[in-house]
């Protein structure tokens, strides 16, 4: 158990302490006569949290106080489901009260109007609950007496620090060992082989904490890049992928916005018109082919060799809106970590004040791997004190060998999360999925039957969700987001079958989440995720999960992570058991290890096929037979290490009247890729194409 499930039980306890505050929630104890127990669970709950702090220490240290977080776990959902009910009770009672008051009820005879069994039934039933409630309550309480916790004395303060969106400003006498990379991405952008593209982007990737955002100010800031550009633009885009945001963002940047409309976008296309700029999307996640595309629209008509710069930790994106190879980021020396760790531990570039330090400094530098990030805020951490056993506290922390944990930066983090006090960590992004228990509370004014909304977002590890999971028969609309060192699905996810939208689904190792789990979800509709399809070794469970039935989903994402060793003959197999349902619209395949692809992707069997994408699967000697799809607008294949030859094939059964749809044509990286024979029949290939780009094929 990790101190990210302690800092969620610290958020769940601020939802509870709003419900027992909620006017639904007192309203329903007091007509029950429970108002005491309300009270007396406001004084038990304060008791607990007072001392989380120090459990969330001594739980690495002793099984006691990891067996009694875990109880206190269960009581406190099991507590919220009852609130829950409260606050839907309220909402029935007061439909049924206004019904009571209308027109037709005034022709029911008033001994029948008092009467309801629904609410006779709640009463029972509630009572009883919250009696269990108040003895495992009191347990708890008692039990925790015997811990030796030690309530918290606030000690610790800070500010709380909203998130910013970064900008193009940089410090560059704070910046090491990008000297290279800076000049790298200079030479890209002053290219003259980019130079006759009317548009070029330009992706750098690289895990979060490397120093992206950094490289990029420092480019944008160069003085040869600003003499070379026209016009330059900054935009954050982050999670947020709103198309009109980014454009308004940029818009501003170019025109004074005390003079013109911003929210006039047309103003941007005669901004740009016939000048050669540069722009920089920072942390773009989105890889949606379609929504870049409406974004890039206004772009088009610079002159030509402008150029765009993003910049992002998703090879997705870095494969669908690059037009360069990607440049991928690498972590810092050991040297270059150094300074940035002296920098901030000690605000010098060196230790000559505190050498008694250097040593124990160097060994701490060690856990950051060449993250400058994670130098960073080790530095930041340890700025506050200069005395050798608080450091060599910080070595020696128990956190760093947490063996759930592969990630060493995860850990750096955590552990300046140790050190933030428990409103701090309540408002912790690694804990999002608490605010307002990840949305489960919005429900319709019916009360019964009205939509539930789960959001899981920047969570390491979905098996320390609730253990209740299952137990959510309701929910209609699970997002994952932003998620990193994945291991399986949440226990339960199975069960859910009310299920309408699940934005990702991991497949698990050994014992973990299988794909034949989706099997009851039959209702799913949207766009779906499936990744680690490497682990799906059983066949028979590919088929259970039977996406061939499910005729509400519109788009599907399969992936394969890549690995050598990886039997080709068993991914053939699972893919052919994943044909999706004739209805879908978009098709995304990425790491598949067979030598070809199945036979439904061959036929013209998806009369709604819109986008057709297929990535990295670098086993396959030949692509889909797809050129019979009737209405196929947008066909990106992509590292394809493997195919030397396009032939008739390619262009389906006949070849007669292939591509007659198709408007956008990429093929990337294909290494080998030598022949493109055409159909050489009467009738007209790619009659409606509007962009073909073929880039990284060099025996072609």
């Amino acid at each position: 158990m990790s101190i990210i499930r302690e800092a969620a039980l610290s958020a769940f306890f601020e939802v509870l302490f709003e419900m027992l505050t909620s006017s639904d929630v007192l309203k329903i104890f007091k007509q029950e006569r429970l108002h005491a127990d309300l009270k007396k669970w406001k004084t038990m709950l304060l008791k607990i949290r007072s001392v989380l702090d120090d459990a969330e220490e001594k739980q690495m240290t002793s099984k006691l106080v990891k067996f009694w977080l875990d109880e206190l776990e269960d009581l406190a959902y099991d507590a919220d489901d009852i609130l829950d009910e409260c606050a839907t009770e309220a909402v029935r009672r007061k439909v049924n009260a206004e019904a009571a008051t209308s027109k037709v009820r005034k022709f029911i005879p008033t001994y029948c109007a008092g009467f309801n069994p629904s609410s006779v039934i709640f009463d029972a039933n509630m009572r009883s609950k919250i009696e269990e409630i108040d003895a495992r309550l009191q347990r708890i309480v008692t039990e925790m007496n015997g811990l030796g916790l030690i309530e918290n004395t606030g000690r610790r303060t800070t500010t709380t620090r909203s998130w910013v969106p970064t900008t193009s400003l940089v410090n560059e006498g704070h910046v090491y060992g990008r000297d290279e990379d800076k000049k790298a991405i200079v030479k890209l952008l002053l290219s003259r082989e980019l130079g006759d593209a009317q548009l070029s982007v330009i992706s750098t990737l690289g895990m979060g904490g490397l120093g992206k955002t950094t490289l990029a100010q420092l480019v944008y800031n160069d003085v040869v890049v600003s003499r070379y550009f026209d016009l330059k633009a900054w935009a954050c885009v982050s999670d947020d992928f709103d198309i009109v945001r980014v454009t308004k963002v940029i818009l501003k940047s170019l025109i004074a916005p005390e003079i013109y409309d911003v929210n006039d976008l047309n103003l941007l296309q005669e901004k740009l018109f016939g000048r050669k700029f540069l722009f920089i999307l920072d942390d773009v996640w989105n890889e949606d082919y379609d929504n870049w595309t409406k974004l890039r629209s206004p772009f088009e008509f610079g002159a030509l060799g402008s150029k765009i710069i993003v910049t992002t930790r998703n090879h997705g994106v870095s494969s669908t809106i690059g037009t360069t190879p990607t440049y991928e980021l690498k972590v810092l020396s050991n040297n270059d970590c150094w300074r940035i760790f002296t920098q901030h531990a000690l605000g010098a570039t060196s230790f000559t004040m505190h050498p008694e330090l250097e040593e124990i400094g160097r060994k701490i530098l060690c856990r950051c791997k060449g993250s400058p990030l994670a130098a960073k805020v080790l530095g930041g951490l340890l700025r506050t004190t200069h005395n050798h056993d608080e450091w060599k506290n910080v070595l020696h922390s128990k956190i760093w060998d947490i063996p759930e944990e592969k990630s060493n930066i995860l850990s750096i983090l955590k552990l300046s999360y140790k050190y933030l006090s428990s409103r701090l960590k309540r408002c912790s992004h690694i804990v999002h999925y608490s605010q307002r228990i990840m949305n489960l509370r919005k429900k319709s004014s019916s009360c019964y039957g009205g939509q539930k909304t789960l959001i899981l977002k920047g969570c390491s590890h979905l098996t320390m969700l609730p253990k209740k999971f299952g137990n959510l028969v309701n929910l209609r609309h699970l997002d994952i987001l932003d998620v990193n060192s994945i291991k399986e699905m949440p226990v339960g996810i199975e069960e859910l079958k009310s299920l309408q939208t699940l934005s990702n689904f991991f497949v698990g190792k050994d014992t973990g989440s299988k794909i034949g789990d989706l099997m009851n979800l039959e209702f799913l509709q949207g766009r779906l995720c499936i990744s680690n399809l490497e682990n799906v070794l059983d066949v028979e469970n590919a088929r259970k999960a039977n996406l061939n039935g499910k005729k509400s989903l519109d788009a599907l994402v399969m992936k394969w992570e890549v690995d050598d060793l990886q039997d080709g003959t068993i991914a053939v197999d699972v893919l052919n058991m994943l044909k999706p349902h004739r209805t879908v619209k978009t098709l995304f395949i990425e790491g598949y290890a067979g030598v070809n692809f199945p036979m439904w992707l061959r036929d013209p069997s998806f009369p709604n096929m819109v986008e057709l994408r297929v990535d990295r699967c670098g086993k396959c000697v030949s692509l889909p037979a797809v050129g019979q799809l009737p209405i196929l607008k947008y066909l990106i294949i992509t590292r394809m290490a493997k195919v030397q030859r396009l032939g008739p094939e390619f262009y389906g059964k006949g070849c007669l009247k292939s591509f007659q749809s198709l408007e956008t044509l990429r093929f990337e990286d294909m290494q080998e890729w030598q022949d493109w024979i055409p159909c050489k029949v009467d009738y007209e290939e790619f009659p409606c194409l509007h962009e073909l780009s073929i880039s990284q094929c060099p025996k072609l």
